[in-house]
Formats: C-alpha cells, sequence, structure tokens
C-alpha cells in the first residue's frame, strides 16, 4: 500500500493515463501507487490537479488540505561551499522517491562560479526551482527566513548544501505528516562520516514527550533532516537571525506551544561528512553567549531551574573554549553513538 503503514479498505479505483488512484474511505487518502508524472490537467474528485508530480495526495477536500500533497524543499548556499558536495546534495533532492513540488535555493552573498553555473543548466523536471539571491553573506538563519518567505507550500523540508539525502528521506516524512494532522516539526537519524572514515550516529528521542524533555539539555532536533510546517514556524518569528543556535533557540520557541507536536524517526534521513570547521562553529565567545542566553530564556519560562541553567552554560562554556581537537573528541566519544 505506498508508503502507508495501516491497509484501509479501499474505496474506488481509477485508471489515469495507466496510473492506478485508489480511493480510502476512512482516512480519505487517494495513492498514485505507480507514480509517474502527468502534464495535463486532471479532473479528479472535483479538484483541478495541475502538473501532478506526487506519490498521494488527500481526500475531495483538496482545497484545505493541499500542503499534504505538495512541499517545499528549503536550502542556502554560500562562497565556502564545494561545488562536488553541493552537486551531489542537490542530485539526492531530485532523486527522491517522492521529489517535491518546489526547491527554494538561496544564495547567501556571492558563490562560487561552478555552482552559480550548476543552477543556470540544471533540469530540475516538473519541480519549480527558485533561486534567491542575498547581496552580502548575511548568515544561515537569515538566508533561511529569506527562503522560507519564497516557499509556496505549507510544508517544508530543510536541505544542507553539502549533506547527502537519503533516497526515501521526503517520502517517511510526508507519510508521517499524512497519519498525523497534529505533527508540527519531525526529524530524523543522521549518520557522521569523518576525517578518519569512522562513522558516527546522532539519534534523538522520538515522541513529543520525550523530545520536550531532551530540549532542556541539548537540541533535539538534527536540523539538517527537519521537515516542519511554514505557518508554525513563522507564527514564533522564524529564525533568531541575533543567534549562533539558531535551530536549537527556534525549537524552543515552538515548544512554548502546547499544540505543536515534534517527533523524530529512528531511520537514518541524512547522511553528513564532518569536518574540523564544524567543531570550530561550536566554539568561543559568541557560541557561549548565544547559548547562555537560550538557557535563560528557558530559565524565566521555568522549563528549567536556576541549577540546571548554571550546569548547562557551565558545561558550555568549558566546551567552547577547549582546543578544537579536544572538543571534536568530546563530541564523538561522549554525545555520538558508534554502531
Amino acid at each position: 500500500m505506498g508508503i502507508f503503514k495501516k491497509k484501509y479498505r479501499p474505496d474506488t479505483e481509477t485508471q489515469i493515463n495507466g496510473a492506478r488512484l485508489v480511493t480510502f474511505v476512512e482516512p480519505k487518502h487517494v495513492i498514485l501507487e505507480q507514480f509517474r508524472t502527468l502534464r495535463t490537467n486532471i479532473e479528479f474528485a472535483g479538484a483541478a490537479l495541475d502538473k501532478l508530480q506526487v506519490v498521494m495526495f488527500t481526500s475531495a477536500e483538496m482545497s484545505d488540505e493541499r500542503w499534504y500533497m505538495e512541499f517545499s524543499v528549503l536550502m542556502a548556499v554560500y562562497s565556502g561551499d564545494d561545488f562536488g558536495r553541493f552537486k551531489k546534495a542537490f542530485e539526492s533532492i531530485l532523486n527522491q522517491t517522492l521529489p517535491p513540488s518546489q526547491i527554494v535555493v538561496v544564495k547567501d552573498g556571492p558563490i562560487s562560479s561552478m555552482i552559480e553555473e550548476y543552477l543556470g543548466s540544471i533540469n530540475v523536471g516538473c519541480t519549480q526551482l527558485e533561486v534567491v539571491a542575498l547581496p552580502k553573506n548575511s548568515g544561515l538563519a537569515t538566508a533561511l527566513n529569506v527562503g522560507l518567505k519564497h516557499t509556496k507550500y505549507l510544508v517544508v523540508a530543510r536541505v544542507d548544501s553539502d549533506d547527502f539525502n537519503l533516497k526515501n528521506r521526503f517520502e517517511l516524512q510526508v507519510s508521517e505528516f499524512i497519519a498525523d494532522e497534529r505533527l508540527t516539526v519531525l526529524s530524523g537519524t543522521v549518520s557522521e562520516k569523518h576525517q578518519d572514515d569512522s562513522i558516527t550516529y546522532r539519534r534523538l528521542p522520538s515522541r513529543d514527550g520525550e523530545i520536550r524533555k531532551f530540549l532542556k539539555l541539548r537540541s533535539p532536533f538534527n536540523h539538517p533532516a527537519v521537515m516542519f510546517k511554514k505557518e508554525a514556524v513563522l507564527s514564533v518569528g522564524g529564525y533568531n537571525t541575533d543567534s549562533k543556535v539558531e535551530d536549537y533557540d527556534l525549537w524552543f520557541r515552538l515548544s512554548k506551544n502546547k499544540d505543536v507536536v515534534f517527533k523524530n524517526l529512528s531511520d537514518v534521513l541524512v547522511d553528513m561528512d564532518v569536518e574540523d570547521g564544524m567543531y570550530d562553529r561550536r566554539g568561543g565567545w559568541k557560541y557561549l553567549r548565544s547559548y547562555a542566553e537560550l538557557k535563560n530564556n528557558m530559565r524565566k519560562e521555568k522549563v528549567i531551574s536556576f541549577a540546571e541553567f548554571i550546569l548547562s552554560v557551565f558545561g558550555v562554556a568549558v566546551s567552547s573554549h577547549m582546543p578544537s581537537w579536544m572538543r571534536k573528541s568530546l563530541y564523538i566519544t561522549v554525545l555520538r553513538k558508534k554502531e
């Protein structure tokens, strides 16, 4: 039954251009079992579907729930990105079992000529590609906030410009949004390949309650593997452009809304190549100040106690002023899992 875990009783079946559409009674989902791109308008269940390129979509009430069918990908690229890794990352988007309806790429200031040429020549098929250019490098948070305004659909998948997305990442995530209409933020496990070829995994709690508890200690999502509802993120002001922990800060602000539902998949969704620069970015006074400000906000909201605030800030103060090689060792041996 496609990507659905539960089987539902079929109500009707319809053949369109050789693709079998199956409507289910409860819930009212329609699944395109044999995926193909339809370049013509199709009238089905009273809704006009232009250039249909999906594996599944919901119900006859298409106008209200169209976001289940289509989603955007949001990526930022800057001058420091390697062309080979960027090309690999971008192709991993196009080769998904469930391709996105739109890809928004934000150029965070001038980028390499090779990436520029690639973006100008790539054939993305029926997927809409929108490239947004910022005049100067403004940082990831600003680039993502600008890009978010250009996304057309209510569900957005974050993709980093140098990570490889496993082929079924979007299919797995979209199926979760279909199964639970309350779901707001969804991520999963990432694998990290280090320069010595060792591989570690960042696995996180899966359920909403567990995630909210973990949030008191550390960021509860792998940002490069996140998919979220756009309106929820916009409702709290998007990414904090003054913070060096912009994703952690966002999850905390979202967590204050009890209607928000968090989830992590145990599946590996993204493969990351980790360089020493990642550990450099997690050190220094600016990083510590951003972390301390976030933890102080948690304390003010009574999410953590004063003692927890002191302990967590002290721990990061120590790690952020370690030599980079020592911080790397801490992350690999203590904060990550080898399998």
